[in-house]
């Protein structure tokens, strides 16, 4: 008989969980409705030695059960405290729960059902609605999480990083060149208007292009060995390249417009955002079907590229260093240096390694006289918290190369540094 009793009295206590101050929530918390990401509809159990507690013991346990164990359909399915969290994730929900603090995050709650346990205990069931997107900022603020590139976007990441600036540019394939294209191009010169006009509007800082072309000869006569269009890429200022890629067609029946823009990484290369739209044929003319195709495509475009830069803020910001012998050197990068008489290039790959935020770097590859190091990440912040960009890291490794007596010529181009050892 003994052991039936003690079998009965574990059953309301199967889907619960103690908390560092051995409240009992309960942990089968189901999302009913999710309201865009703001407030979330929540079915939870609660037990109590009083119906009052134990209700407010089921509205707990939908937040306790969302911060440390997840609840599917909400946050990708994970915990909000992430699958490891912080150590400030205890004491955080410990005040949250014990302080009243929670009630904040709770926008409303009706009792769906209540029972007693074998023990006489009230278990109540509520449906609760949760300022999701509000308990999340939160945690942010209390520093308990990190950002979710997911959910940051520009405004909420600019306080960490620098935000990016945008210069749209036509696809022009293989050997062409951006200003014969948007003369040539009508449709084009028109989708690189509205893009521009999109991103402005949406609060983003923009280069322009032609101001850009009507500068190359200058690069020209700096860059010899770039591409035109390359030249005015790195010297535009930008930090992603938008390339448009437009294509009409026009008859008896109406205009068909297809439009795709890419979001590249101008340093680095990496692609940060891409779209294709069509839209079908219409009898209205190539500017009116462009302007509202560039309107159903820029916020989807843009939250892709919110994402890429948010990770950032976690990953660092992307550079990349070239590192030229110039030919009338007595210096490669097979010379030894230093009192351990390591080769230069594995001396330089040791000080990237260690500079770099966690180590991150690729090389694109080495020959005696030449490295690429095509993807660098640089840590957002200095040691003393202030902004870190790409001249405070060429600096720190042109004082490294001098501190081994080499003589070095630099140049910054957007986040590219190229380094010329004589």
């Amino acid at each position: 008989m003994g052991r039936r009793i003690l079998f009965f009295l574990l059953i309301p206590f199967c889907l619960c969980s103690l908390s560092s101050f051995a409240q009992q929530y309960c942990t089968d918390a189901v999302l009913v409705s999710d309201n865009g990401g703001k407030v979330a509809k929540i079915k939870s159990s609660g037990i109590g030695d009083k119906k009052k507690t134990a209700t407010e013991m089921a509205v707990k346990s939908a937040i306790w059960t969302y911060l440390n164990n997840g609840i599917s359909g909400l946050n990708g399915d994970a915990p909000l405290l992430g699958r490891h969290p912080s150590e400030a994730s205890g004491p955080y929900v410990n005040q949250l729960m014990e302080s009243g603090r929670w009630t904040s995050f709770v926008k409303s709650y009706v009792v769906d059902n209540e029972q007693k346990t074998l023990t006489k205990d009230f278990q109540i069931t509520v449906t609760m609605e949760l300022y999701t997107e509000a308990l999340y900022k939160d945690l942010l603020n209390c520093k308990v999480i990190g950002l979710d590139p997911e959910k940051t976007d520009l405004k909420t990441a600019s306080a960490e990083i620098s935000l990016p600036s945008i210069m749209v540019v036509p696809y022009v394939g293989n050997g062409g060149d951006f200003s014969s294209v948007i003369q040539e191009n009508a449709y084009m010169r028109m989708a690189i208007s509205k893009v521009n006009t999109g991103l402005i509007k949406r609060g983003v800082e923009t280069k322009d292009i032609e101001q850009m072309i009507r500068n190359a000869e200058t690069y020209q006569a700096t860059h010899y060995d770039m591409s035109i269009n390359d030249m005015i890429l790195a010297n535009s200022g930008a930090d992603v390249a938008v390339y448009v890629d437009i294509s009409g067609n026009v008859n008896t029946y109406g205009t068909a417009v297809n439009m795709i823009m890419t979001a590249i990484d101008i340093a680095t290369g990496n692609t940060y955002a891409s779209s294709s739209q069509n839209a079908p044929r219409k009898n209205a003319s190539a500017e009116v079907i462009c302007a509202a195709l560039t309107e159903v495509m820029l916020d989807d475009f843009l939250k892709q590229v919110e994402v890429g830069f948010a990770k950032k803020i976690s990953g660092g910001n992307a550079i990349a260093v070239s590192f030229t012998i110039d030919p009338m050197s007595c210096v490669t990068f097979d010379t030894e240096i230093g009192n351990d008489f390591t080769p230069l290039s594995d001396a330089i790959f040791q000080w990237i390694r260690r500079n770099a935020k966690d180590g991150k770097f690729h090389s694109q590859g080495r020959t005696k006289t030449t490295i690429v190091l095509d993807d660098i990440r640089i840590a957002n912040k200095n040691d003393d918290g202030t902004d870190m960009d790409i001249n405070d890291f060429s600096l720190s490794l042109y004082r490294f190369l001098r501190s081994n007596n080499l003589i070095v010529e630099r140049n910054i181009t957007g986040n590219r540094i190229d380094l010329i050892i004589k």
